[in-house]
C-alpha cells in the first residue's frame, strides 16, 4: 500500500471538517438556477474527493487503483473481492461515498464526511486485524 499515510490523513481531514468550512467553501462555488447545493464540488475543494486528478490517495499512487489502500483493504476485508468487482475505483463501493456525493445541505454533507471517516477507520481496523 503506497498511500497508507495519505489514507490516515484523509480520515483526519474528514473528521476535522466543520459546517463552517462547508458553508465557506459553498460560497466560492457559482451555483446555477437548477441547484442550491453542490456537495461534490464542495467535497472536491475540501478533500480532493471524487476525481483521480484531485484525490490525495489517487495522486500518491498515480491513479493506479491496485496500489491504493482502498484496494488492499477491500482485498482482505471483502471476501472474493476480485470476483465481485473490477480493480478500478474500489473507493466508490460503499454508501459513505454516495452520501457525500448526494448531500443536499451542509448538515447532510457534514454528517456524510463524519460517516466516511468512521467507515474508513473501521475498514482499516478490519484490514489490520485480518492481516496480522
Amino acid at each position: 500500500m503506497n498511500n497508507l499515510k495519505q489514507f490516515r490523513e484523509l480520515i483526519k481531514a474528514y473528521e476535522e471538517i466543520t459546517k463552517e468550512d462547508i458553508e465557506k467553501t459553498a460560497k466560492l462555488i457559482p451555483f446555477d438556477e437548477y441547484s442550491v447545493f453542490y456537495a461534490f464540488d464542495i467535497a472536491k475543494r475540501l478533500t480532493g474527493f471524487g476525481s483521480t486528478h484531485t484525490c490525495t490517495l489517487c495522486k500518491e499512487v498515480l491513479g493506479q487503483c491496485t496500489a491504493c489502500t482502498w484496494y488492499h483493504i477491500n482485498w482482505y476485508v471483502v471476501e472474493g473481492y476480485r470476483e465481485l468487482r473490477d480493480d478500478n475505483f474500489p473507493c466508490l463501493y460503499d454508501e459513505s461515498y454516495h452520501a457525500i456525493y448526494d448531500a443536499e445541505i451542509a448538515d447532510q454533507l457534514l454528517l456524510a464526511f463524519k460517516q466516511r471517516a468512521e467507515y474508513m477507520k473501521n475498514k482499516l481496523k478490519e484490514y489490520e486485524e485480518r492481516r496480522d
